[in-house]
């Protein structure tokens, strides 16, 4: 629902909706939590949903933050920083994974099978196991969002307040890229979810 929903909000903001937009998010971030919560409560976590939950997550922030941008309530910087770190993550993934299919074509099926299969010829993906520092990132930016659109509603927090908020996110884009490097090297980040 939140892949579908993240241009919804980004369309009612850059149309003067922000009060819908905000609702639309906040709903969103509840939803989140909410799945996150049910799949770990009765053990329903699975490979696939460990690559869609961040995907989703991204598509609603990069959306959003596109749309303040737009109006510039954002700024442009952090906008560009945190979707040249998540096209590297993503690069990154889709050069792993490249590797394990001994970088040949295996077709669309398989380069995405998260399950074993019997006939395969090749390891089904990995699970994606976060990192701390990504979603304390993820949380900065979300928080960030809502408040460049509560400024924009209620001019709460001021603008100043906001673009010091912009250099933390900053900094934890920066230092989660960094952790993911790091982890990634020594293999804790792919595991087997199978």
């Amino acid at each position: 629902a939140r892949l579908a929903a993240s241009p919804v909000i980004a369309m009612m903001l850059v149309h003067g909706q922000t009060q819908w937009a905000l609702a639309g998010a906040a709903a969103a971030g509840a939803s989140d939590w909410l799945d996150g919560w049910i799949a770990k409560r009765w053990k329903q976590q699975s490979v696939l949903g460990s690559y869609l939950d961040p995907i989703a997550d991204k598509a609603l922030v990069g959306c959003v933050a596109a749309a303040l941008c737009y109006k510039g309530t954002l700024s442009p910087w952090i906008f560009q920083a945190t979707i040249a770190r998540d096209a590297l993550l993503v690069t990154a993934a889709f050069a792993h994974r490249g590797r394990t299919v001994g970088y040949r074509w295996p077709g669309w099926r398989e380069f995405f099978r998260t399950k074993p299969g019997s006939t395969a010829s090749t390891a089904p993906a990995p699970y994606v196991k976060p990192i701390m520092s990504s979603k304390i990132n993820t949380a900065l930016q979300i928080l960030l969002i809502m408040g460049c659109m509560t400024h924009e509603m209620w001019e709460v927090p001021e603008m100043a307040d906001l673009h010091k908020f912009e250099y933390a996110v900053g900094v934890t884009t920066l230092l989660s890229l960094a952790n993911y490097a790091r982890a990634y090297r020594k293999g804790k980040i792919l595991v087997k979810g199978w």
